[in-house]
């Protein structure tokens, strides 16, 4: 579910940047965290008053519910903007004679922003209780996160510890994330690159 999720989030992204002609990508901001987006679909999925379910399983209807929460969370805008500038170049003509020409250039730069929302934002706009924001603080605390990490990473539950626990953690929740935005673009680039390092630095940022 994560990565089909984390699939439709890069298919955004990607749509925006075929719809316009540009010369400069300006993205900014990153998703929320996936233990957050996590917690927060499991607070609000056990504990409806109307129609309570457990969250170990996962089928369709609770896919969609995680997808909701999600992009409840998490919100792409763009824009773009044009400066025009002058660019001068000096030829020489068939005389000798040097010749200076003048011309107006544009470029198109493509504001790409990502917008996410905390836990705190999303209890407040679920309508959270002291007993289910109790319940989205015990699910985050420093005591779950190699839970959390074991989940995300499928594997064994020891990739939190030790003092680089903050950052696997960070990595660990871009779990499924295949086009590698906005790793290389937060970096610089202005198109598609093998994002490894980048990927690193994103994280440790």
């Amino acid at each position: 579910a994560i990565r089909e999720i984390s699939q439709e989030y890069e298919e955004r992204l990607a749509a925006i940047q075929a719809s316009v002609d540009y010369d400069i990508l300006d993205m900014s901001g990153s998703p929320a965290p996936w233990p957050d987006v996590l917690a927060v679909y499991a607070v609000k999925t056990t504990s409806d008053p109307n129609n309570g379910q457990e969250v170990v399983t996962m089928d369709d209807a609770k896919k969609q519910l995680l997808q909701d929460v999600f992009w409840q969370m998490n919100r792409i805008s763009h824009s773009v903007s044009v400066q025009e500038y002058e660019v001068s170049s000096t030829t020489t003509d068939d005389d000798g004679n040097e010749v200076e020409t003048t011309e107006t250039e544009t470029e198109v730069t493509l504001h790409i922003t990502i917008s996410s929302k905390t836990t705190g934002e999303m209890a407040n706009a679920y309508h959270f209780d002291s007993g289910q924001k109790e319940q989205l603080d015990f699910l985050l605390s420093p005591e779950n996160r190699s839970l959390w990490d074991a989940l995300l990473q499928g594997a064994g539950a020891g990739a939190g510890g030790g003092n680089g626990g903050d950052l696997v953690s960070v990595a660990l929740s871009q779990v499924g994330n295949v086009g590698g935005q906005p790793y290389w673009s937060w970096y610089g680039f202005n198109s598609r690159v093998e994002w490894c390092a980048c990927f690193v630095s994103w994280c440790a940022n």
